[in-house]
């Protein structure tokens, strides 16, 4: 294999390095900007309501003299940017370039030209839009040396296939970021419910405990982690684990005789909670009283439930309200109360009014 092509390689394996968080935007900018020859390589995003594009991340071939150029840009002359006044309407994958768009006399008297590249060293600007997305679209610009003629046919094909690998790399980073901010949502939810909360992997390693399962921990030594892995003296190898699953939960014995009855429950694959990880996820708790309000909540979080249909689910299966009790008791209609019945049934995957009746009391 080529020097060229493993460089070309290593650019595209920093590139998604960057949206797992392994590297920064800048190293694949820079990697970008070193393959393609440009004094500077920029990710802009470009808003479609204003119709003006902000910096994201950019890299030149000088610290001091690109902290310059990004000040005097962001404070006028992205106002005066020829590539972001033409891009608004582009489709993903289509190329700029200034000595294509912008004949001489018109780069003569382009503010941009002559009062921001000329004085900063720069002769050409070209660039890539790479996609749009909700209002937030993203642009890669290019900057030339003085002597710059701008870029070659190969060069550009080169450069639209690698923004196609920016535009692939943010959309995973964005998708990345909501599951973390919807699985931070859901530990916080548990972390407010007082009863201990365990969430354990398919090998019993331990994923998430709110502070009173931590307590919980601290105070009875029959509840046994290993290197965070759950092995206590009543499940020690993987087929107890799957007998007490199938059980739906497991029974310690304190030196003293007494019982510790842990309920466990797996993680509705739909649910916040469970999105976040690859393998299967169970919840393991103390049992004890839930308070329906306690119950609501494990209802949103398992099964995405909204707040009423929550409540509407505890109401018809734990209280016994038929629909028509639960629209008076609630204030809404009865068909209100049949639509969110509907919904429930359809987000737990059941059909029956016994089976959602059992879901609901298990959690």
């Amino acid at each position: 294999m080529s020097d060229e092509l493993l460089n070309h390689v290593a650019l595209i394996d920093t590139i998604y390095a960057a949206a797992l968080g392994d590297a920064t935007w800048e190293d694949a900018l820079q990697g970008l900007r070193c393959t393609l020859g440009t004094r500077t390589a920029t990710l802009l995003s470009y808003d479609d309501t204003t119709q003006l594009a902000l910096i994201d991340h950019a890299v030149g071939d000088d610290e001091a003299w690109l902290e310059s150029c990004q000040r005097e840009y962001s404070s006028e002359f992205y106002l005066h940017d020829p590539g972001v006044r033409v891009i608004g309407t582009w489709a993903a994958g289509r190329w700029f370039e200034d000595r294509a768009i912008m004949t001489q006399q018109q780069r003569a008297r382009s503010v941009f030209h002559q009062e921001f590249m000329r004085p900063n060293g720069l002769g050409s600007i070209s660039g890539v839009f790479i996609h749009r997305h909700r209002g937030d679209s993203k642009y890669l610009s290019l900057l030339g040396g003085p002597d710059s003629e701008g870029f070659t046919p190969a060069q550009q094909r080169e450069c639209i296939a690698l923004g196609a690998h920016f535009s692939r790399a943010l959309r995973m980073q964005a998708r990345l970021d909501q599951l973390e901010s919807r699985a931070a949502l859901a530990e916080s939810a548990l972390e407010s419910l007082p009863l201990p909360i365990f969430l354990l992997d398919d090998r019993r390693t331990l994923l998430f405990a709110n502070s009173a399962a931590a307590s919980l921990m601290a105070t009875e030594p029959v509840l046994r982690f290993l290197h965070d892995r759950f092995i206590p003296d009543a499940c020690q190898d993987d087929v107890q684990w799957r007998t007490a699953l199938a059980r739906g939960g497991i029974v310690l014995r304190r030196a003293d005789g007494t019982r510790l009855t842990l309920a466990l429950m797996p993680v509705p694959p739909q649910s916040m909670l469970a999105q976040q990880h690859t393998q299967s996820v169970t919840l393991m708790t103390s049992t004890g009283l839930v308070t329906p309000r306690e119950r609501e909540t494990r209802l949103q979080l398992f099964y995405g439930l909204t707040a009423s249909e929550a409540q509407v689910a505890v109401a018809v299966c734990c209280d016994g309200l038929s629909p028509v009790q639960c629209a008076e008791s609630r204030c809404v209609s009865v068909g209100t109360v049949r639509s969110q019945l509907k919904s429930i049934h359809a987000k737990m995957a059941v059909s029956r009014t016994a089976d959602l009746v059992r879901l609901v009391l298990a959690v």
